[in-house]
This record gives C-alpha cells, sequence and structure tokens, in this order.
C-alpha cells in the first residue's frame, strides 16, 4: 500500500455524493511533495499477493433518531466560483430519471435528500429529520423537517416526499434502483404533512441508501408536488418541460444553462442545512483536459480535477495552484460485457480462464506510478471500497504475471489470443492505452472505441432477460468507474444481478444472485455485512470484473480558493457549499 501525504493526490473519477450536515471542516489545501515512486511490482506467483489493507469496513447501523444539523444562519454571499469538467452526461434534471452517477455534478447543487452524508460519510437527517424502523423492518416513518423552503417559496410537507419516491419508481424510467424498488415497494402513506411512511413487502434495510444524497439515488432528492405531481402512465413529455426550469430544495437554484457547454446557478440566501459561501456557481464544460487546464491557469476557472499525469505533476509544482484530494473515494475496474451465457452468443469472456487471465496481464503497480503519480494500490474489489460493508481485506488483488495470463489463455483454447473492443469517454483514452499495451503482450487486441458520455450511457441492456444492447468488450474503466459509499448493497445488484433490477447486467451468476436477495430481507447489520462480503467473494473467485487501481482523486484549484470541506471517500465535485474563495 502506498500512503499518501496530506494533500496532493493521485487520479480517480467516479466516485459517491453527500452534502455535509455537521462534521468539522477540513483543513484548506497547502501544496505537498510528491510520494517516493512504488517499489517494483512483486515475484509472479499464481496466487494473487496480499496487500496490506487501508481499513476494515464499518458495520454500519443506521440511527432511528437522526442527529439534528445545526440551523445555518443568513450569510453574506460572494463571488463566482467556475468549475471545469468534461461533459454533463445526460443533462437532465428530474430526479425520477436519474441514471448516470456522474450527474450528481450538478443534482447534488439542486436537490437536497430525505437523508444526507455528512463531512464523516455518516447518514444525519435531511428534510427527513428523524425517522424509525418497524419491528419487522417494512416500514420507515420520517418526519418532515419544519421550515424547509424549495426555489419557489413553498413549504415541504410529506406529500413532496412521496410524490418524489412514486415518480422514480415508475416503470417508464429505468433508473439504477428503480426495478429493485418496485419488487419491494408496498405502499407510501401521509397520515399528515410532516410524517412520511415508506412501506414495503418484506424488510427492506437499504432504504436510508435509496433516500441518501449518493450517486445513482434519486428517490429521495426532494421537489414540489405542484411542480410535477406523479401520474399514472408515462409523463415523459411534461417532465422534459417542467425541468427545463427546475424548483430543487439544495443550497443552489439554477438560473441558465445551455446543453453540454454550462450550467449556472445562484445561491439561496436561506438553507435550513447549509447557505453558500459563494453567491453564483458555474459548470462549464471543457472535453479537453489540456485546454481545461490552460484555462485554470489563465484565471477563467478556478477547480477541475487532475485527471492525466502531466497535469498533477505540473500542478504540484506550481505555487499558484492547490490540490485537493479525496483518499478511497473509488478506484478503476472494467465491466466484461459478454460474459453472460444467457445475453450473448459464444464470447472468449465466458471462460473464467479468460477473464483471470487479463487480470494478471495488466501491471497495476505501473499504472499507480505512470498514471496516478504513485498515490493508490492495486484492488480485487469491486463495486467495494475500505469504507463500504461487505469489504474483505483477505480478497488479494492479482499480481502482474503475463506468463500466467498466457497460460490460462492457451488452456481456454486462446493461445492465439483474441480482438475485442474497450468502449469509454475521453476520461479512459489514457489507461486504455496502457490496457493495449498489456493485452498486445499476451496476445489480446484491444479496439479502443472513444465515446461521449451520453452515448456510452445510452446503450443500458434492456430489463429482458434474452436482451441486450451493450455490445460485447470491455466497458467502464476510466479514471475511474469505481464508486465508493458505505453502503454498496443497492449498485451491486445493479450491477451485478442478473435479473430485471440488474440494470446494467454484464455478470450472470447464481451465488451473486443468492447473497444480493438474502442481504436485501437481512436487517441485522453485522449479518448483511456477512452477506456482502459473501458477494464480494463470489464476484472475486469468479473474476467477473478486470481490476486495476484503488486510488485517490485530485482536485487543482486556483489560489483564491481559501477552503473546501470535503466529504470523507467522496470524489464528485460537490459540496461546494462549503468553499470560501476570495472575492
Amino acid at each position: 500500500m502506498r500512503r499518501t501525504r496530506p494533500l496532493s493526490a493521485a487520479i480517480v473519477a467516479l466516485t459517491i455524493v453527500g452534502v455535509a450536515c455537521g462534521g468539522a471542516a477540513a483543513p484548506t489545501a497547502t501544496p505537498t511533495a510528491r510520494p517516493a515512486a512504488p517499489a517494483p511490482a512483486a515475484t509472479a506467483t499464481r496466487a494473487p499477493a496480499q496487500p496490506t489493507p487501508t481499513s476494515t469496513a464499518q458495520v454500519l447501523t443506521p440511527p432511528t433518531v437522526a442527529p439534528t444539523p445545526t440551523a445555518a444562519a443568513k450569510r453574506q454571499q460572494v463571488g463566482t466560483f467556475t468549475y471545469l469538467q468534461t461533459d454533463f452526461v445526460d443533462n437532465n434534471f428530474d430526479p425520477a430519471q436519474y441514471r448516470s452517477s456522474n450527474a450528481v455534478q450538478y443534482m447534488d447543487h439542486l436537490y437536497d435528500s430525505v437523508v444526507e452524508p455528512n463531512l464523516d460519510y455518516r447518514l444525519v437527517g435531511g428534510i427527513g429529520e428523524t425517522w424509525t424502523i418497524s419491528a419487522d423492518g417494512r416500514a420507515w416513518t420520517f418526519k418532515v423537517r419544519k421550515g424547509v423552503k424549495a426555489h419557489d417559496g413553498s413549504e415541504i410537507t410529506s406529500a413532496d416526499l412521496a410524490n418524489a419516491y412514486l415518480r422514480y419508481i415508475k416503470a417508464d424510467y429505468r433508473t439504477h434502483s428503480g426495478a429493485q424498488l418496485r419488487g419491494v415497494f408496498d405502499k407510501v402513506e401521509t397520515p399528515d404533512p410532516s410524517t412520511v411512511i415508506y412501506r414495503f413487502k418484506a424488510p427492506f434495510p437499504q432504504t436510508l441508501v435509496d433516500l441518501a444524497k449518493y450517486p445513482g439515488a434519486g428517490p429521495g432528492r426532494i421537489y414540489p408536488k405542484s411542480f410535477l405531481p406523479y401520474k399514472d402512465g408515462n409523463d415523459r413529455d411534461e417532465a422534459q418541460a417542467a425541468f427545463k426550469k427546475p424548483v430543487g430544495t439544495g443550497p443552489f437554484k439554477l438560473t441558465r444553462h445551455v446543453f453540454e457547454e454550462v450550467m449556472e446557478f445562484e445561491a439561496v440566501p436561506e438553507h435550513y442545512r447549509e447557505a453558500a459561501r459563494i453567491k453564483r456557481l458555474v459548470l462549464r464544460v471543457i472535453p479537453d483536459l489540456t485546454t481545461q487546464f490552460a484555462a485554470l491557469k489563465a484565471g477563467e476557472a478556478d477547480m477541475m480535477v487532475a485527471s492525466d499525469l502531466g497535469t498533477l505533476t505540473e500542478a504540484l509544482r506550481r505555487p499558484d495552484i492547490k490540490t485537493f484530494s479525496v483518499k478511497g473515494a473509488g478506484g478503476t475496474t472494467c465491466n466484461f460485457y459478454g460474459q453472460d451465457t444467457s445475453r450473448y452468443e459464444k464470447h472468449p469472456f465466458q471462460d473464467i480462464r479468460v477473464r483471470r487471465a487479463m487480470n494478471y496481464a495488466v501491471n497495476k503497480e505501473e499504472l499507480i506510478k505512470t498514471l496516478n503519480a504513485g498515490f493508490g494500490e492495486p484492488t480485487a474489489q469491486y463495486p467495494f471500497s475500505p469504507i463500504a460493508i461487505g469489504y474483505d481485506p483477505d480478497l488479494r488483488p492479482f499480481p502482474y504475471d503475463p506468463a500466467m495470463a498466457k497460460k490460462l489463455l492457451a488452456e481456454a483454447g486462446y493461445a492465439t489470443g483474441f480482438e475485442t473492443d474497450f468502449r469509454t469517454t475521453v476520461n479512459g483514452k489514457t489507461i486504455g492505452e496502457a490496457m493495449q499495451r498489456y493485452f498486445a503482450d499476451v496476445g489480446i487486441k484491444l479496439n479502443i472505441r472513444i465515446l461521449d458520455a451520453a452515448t456510452l450511457g445510452s446503450e443500458p441492456p434492456k430489463h429482458a432477460r434474452k436482451e441486450i444492447t451493450i455490445p460485447p468488450g470491455l466497458t467502464g474503466c476510466g479514471l475511474s468507474t469505481f464508486i465508493s459509499r458505505p453502503d454498496m448493497s443497492s449498485l451491486a445488484s445493479v450491477y451485478a444481478h442478473s435479473g430485471e433490477r440488474g440494470t446494467y447486467g454484464a455478470v450472470n451468476n447464481p451465488d451473486i444472485d443468492k447473497y444480493l436477495e438474502l442481504q436485501e430481507v437481512e436487517s441485522d447489520p453485522q449479518k448483511r455485512h456477512e452477506l456482502m462480503r459473501e458477494v464480494n467473494r463470489a464476484m472475486y473467485n469468479n473474476a467477473v470484473y478486470l481490476w486495476m487501481v484503488q486510488a485517490e482523486r485530485v482536485f487543482i484549484a486556483r489560489d483564491r480558493v481559501l477552503e473546501w470541506q470535503r466529504i470523507k471517500g467522496h470524489a464528485y465535485p460537490v459540496h461546494f457549499e462549503g468553499l470560501v474563495v476570495k472575492p
């Protein structure tokens, strides 16, 4: 394991989301020295080498009564802050159609949720101030916080929470967890304006996760029912029109949006949780990372992600640029599309020896050194990070062993290799080129297909078991596709369950299905942790992913950024209400 110094870091791209509801402010960033280069890769062995775990997963026991965040006084709000990103993914502001985890980069500014992650990544009361769970685990009762105002000035009530949930689970929308929720959801009740009760057909311990401000979680993001009420049948046309000018509950309201160019927000003057210190927030799209860095150096923007080695190295040398890092925020892992025999014709990925061979073929230590500036460690767990229930420190990453890779390929009947595609966005280009070299050394030809995020995300498999629209090949692998949060159970179902809930269905394994289904109705936190470990072990034993790097995410900023409160283990550009900048 490579330990980072307090502030500079590595490169990573996708992770969790949340807005602080208490907790201490993160320290102001200062330049630090670069870490020592990683040691050479270990001598190849048949068994993956044992890393030193950074930590063990916490077994999270949700409180039945959430702590109340301190009410924020009205603040003086000054200045404009501009953040650069490569794209806006789907440019969609409707929480009921929230599909891409990347959309948290703007959704979190607009909407608050029923429960919120604090700076320590613990779930505390948000719009739902307190909650209780029935003895059988089938009913979750929330008390709505008094005085929460939407951007149109209306006060939020239980009817708004119920409406948001009902719209999210509509069958018309292929959302991350909609199919799973439809299978277990019974009804939602609003006995009075301050009480909402979510009822399920069986114990459903993932309720807090779904109602939180997490990537991929939409039913807990709240807007007024009067803005767009639930109705039976398709409401896409109404939603498309209404959400051009969304009305949310977050610390910022949208004032301008130009498709795939810019989003402009204005801070609301008062917010029950935390009023922003900045007055205006600008999210600007510049697809090319070199052009992004040039704009930052020229003073045309304030912050970006350092997602290539050259940018990070130069940023660490410049006294006018600060670094803000998030440890354990994510990593790099690829999906083997084609391994599911019920969805694909014969494909090399259907042989476990091929999947293992490709894991042996990647020099993870070299990737950490050449792409992540020496920060990070190899991983063999997805979608589990050290902060997640189900994390298992005994699962050892595959070492770099091209000889073993060739041997396994020959045993599988691919002694001369094969050809496959790697579908990714521009963020995955550098790592794709590295994988091309590693796989070429063992006889596999990898074709890189660079797609925009909207195109890449427009080909999810349909829910029907025999239908598939993602072509076979590697998908994901951007720096990074590893979403880190304390409870990954909902997303594990999305990515690894073989049934309808498996929206991204690259995997079809009966053991994984069994343990995912058991943990869904297990209310005891320790037992859920053990069941999720079994999911993790089944993924590992069947080599269902191409695992690579557990790293950090580094944001670089102009020195006018004085402070940014960051959430532990959360690598998305959110919680900008916690920014302090020079006017």
